[in-house]
């Protein structure tokens, strides 16, 4: 629960799974097992969402560059972030802020 809450809260946004494991003092395979009987994804899934629900938030309330939200966000390939963002949102980040930011 507590991994829930930081990844909810954005802290562990831009940190590699490998790097969160060490963070908690159980066994990687029940922290593992745990997360995904409480959220129902593993850390990775729930973490890109968390990336992606923070970089919609960043689209529609921010003046960003969208090459620097993915950034931000922990995308290390424009390209990647554009083609997740999409099959989550179904429009690509420029649609998206259009509609939700007013540009």
């Amino acid at each position: 629960v507590d991994l829930v809450t930081k990844l909810n809260n954005y802290t562990y946004l831009t940190t590699k799974v490998q790097e969160i494991y060490g963070h908690y003092p159980v066994a990687r395979c029940k922290l593992i097992k745990e997360f995904k009987e409480y959220t129902g994804m593993t850390i990775v899934q729930y973490q890109k969402k968390q990336k992606l629900a923070y970089a919609a938030q960043l689209l529609a309330n921010a003046d960003y560059q969208i090459t620097q939200i993915a950034e931000m966000v922990g995308f290390d390939s424009f390209s990647h972030f554009w083609r997740i963002f999409k099959d989550e949102y179904s429009m690509p980040p420029k649609e998206y802020r259009r509609l939700r930011h007013g540009e």
